[in-house]
């Protein structure tokens, strides 16, 4: 009988531990699942501060800071393992290279012009063509993120970034443009062209001369002879009757 009774307290005790390691699970997976929802909402909402090189018309190099985040960004740092070299610009007087930015909002981009590729793919091209950046910052809340690296590299761009066309190609087809549009006249040469305003304004030009007309059929004719002159000359107008 005590053996009995010994075992269903140990059964007791071992369910109640049973019962506790379940609860002890299921708080420790809650909190966890709590803790993940937390990190994917600061993630989904952090600032995100990049530094790249952006390519303009498939030739000009832009060194470019940039918040992709969807909030401000604060205290924005941005340093290089080297001085920023270029054979076109002094990135000395560039105030968001030298200290630290007090706020770069979402989607808002910083850009200074950097290089071509003209001179960047020369064989004689004598400044570094790798750079390694780190950028720090801040959110709304003072939590710091960084120092975040990036590699900027113009070797990324070699074979892709120079192409047969730009400045010079478009001014020469504006050019062309201009000059095809010039022929577009009512001169003896070229095509004449007639829009939608202009008939208008022919349109009202010969008003007064048809008002005129009609004046004179009345008083020399009537009525009749004033709406037989009016319905010829629509009929003119639109094409459907002509001399």
């Amino acid at each position: 009988m005590a053996a009995f009774i010994i075992s269903t307290a140990a059964w007791t005790a071992a369910g109640t531990w049973a019962t506790f390691l379940v609860l002890a699970l299921t708080l420790y997976f809650v909190y966890r699942q709590v803790a993940e929802a937390t990190t994917l909402r600061r993630e989904q909402t952090r600032p995100y501060v990049v530094v790249s090189i952006d390519v303009e018309q498939r030739q000009l190099f832009m060194l470019t800071i940039e918040n992709v985040g969807s909030t401000p960004a604060f205290d924005v740092v941005v340093e290089f393992d080297k001085p920023l070299r270029s054979s076109m610009t002094n990135f000395e007087p560039v105030r968001m290279l030298q200290e630290p930015n007090p706020m770069l909002p979402p989607g808002r981009k910083f850009r200074a012009f950097w290089e071509t590729s003209f001179e960047v793919f020369k064989d004689d091209y004598s400044h570094p063509l790798s750079y390694r950046s780190t950028v720090k910052y801040k959110d709304q809340q003072g939590r710091r993120y960084g120092p975040e690296t990036y590699i900027l590299d113009f070797r990324t761009y070699e074979g892709l970034a120079s192409g047969p066309k730009g400045i010079n190609e478009l001014v020469n087809s504006i050019e062309k443009l201009h000059k095809v549009h010039t022929k577009w006249t009512s001169g003896i040469r070229g095509l004449l062209v007639h829009n939608v305003d202009v008939i208008k304004k022919n349109h009202r030009e010969d008003r007064p001369h048809h008002l005129a007309q009609i004046k004179s059929a009345y008083r020399e004719n009537g009525w009749k002879a004033a709406a037989d002159y009016w319905v010829n000359a629509l009929r003119r107008r639109y094409g459907l009757w002509s001399r």
